[in-house]
C-alpha cells in the first residue's frame, strides 16, 4: 500500500517535471532562448539544458523547503481518573470524552476510566488534553488537564488525574 508522504512526493516530482518541461518550451520554442550544460563526461545544449536548469532549480527550492519544514511530533498518552456521582454508590456509566470526541471510555461501578490513544501535538511534556464529562441527569463537566490537576509519567506514556471529579445532580 502507497503511503500518503509517498504519493505526495511523486505528484511534487510529477509536477516540477510538467513545469520544467512548459519553461523549456516557452523558453526555447517560443522566445528562441540558447543554453550550455558543460560538465566532465557530458555537455546538454538548447532545450535539454533549459529543462536540466529549471528542474534543478525548482528541485533545490523544493528540497530546501521540505527541509526548514519540521513536522510536529505527535505524542500518545493514557489518561486514567475516577468520576463519581454525588448522590450514587453507583458510578458506572459516565461518558469520558477527550475534545475532540475521540477516544471516549466508559465508567466502570467505581468511576474509574481510561481513555487510551490519546494523541496530542507537540510532544510536550505535560501537553493541555480538554475532557468532556457527561452522564444523564448530572451537570457536564468540561476539564482542561494540566499539570496542576494530574500527575504526567512519560516513560509510561500516562497522565492520572489527581482528584476524583464529582458530577452534581442536575434539578430536572
Amino acid at each position: 500500500m502507497i503511503k500518503w508522504a509517498d504519493l505526495l512526493s511523486i505528484v511534487v516530482m510529477l509536477v516540477m517535471f510538467l513545469c520544467s518541461l512548459g519553461g523549456a518550451y516557452v523558453l526555447f520554442r517560443l522566445l528562441k532562448s540558447t543554453a550550455t550544460i558543460q560538465k566532465k563526461g557530458y555537455r546538454a545544449g538548447g532545450a535539454l539544458a533549459g529543462f536540466l536548469l529549471i528542474y534543478g532549480l525548482l528541485y533545490y527550492s523544493y528540497d530546501r523547503m521540505n527541509k526548514s519544514y519540521e513536522a510536529p511530533s505527535v505524542a500518545v498518552w493514557t489518561i486514567k481518573g475516577t468520576v463519581q456521582k454525588s448522590d450514587a454508590a453507583n458510578h458506572k456509566g459516565i461518558t469520558v470524552r477527550n475534545v475532540p470526541p475521540t477516544p471516549m471510555a466508559i465508567t466502570d461501578a467505581r468511576g474509574s476510566f481510561r481513555l487510551e490513544g490519546v494523541r496530542t501535538l507537540g510532544g510536550e511534556d505535560a501537553p493541555g488534553v480538554e475532557l468532556y464529562i457527561e452522564n444523564n441527569g448530572y451537570y457536564p463537566v468540561p476539564l482542561s488537564v494540566n499539570q496542576k490537576n494530574a500527575t504526567y509519567d512519560k516513560k509510561d506514556g500516562t497522565i492520572t488525574l489527581a482528584e476524583d471529579i464529582k458530577l452534581q445532580k442536575s434539578d430536572d
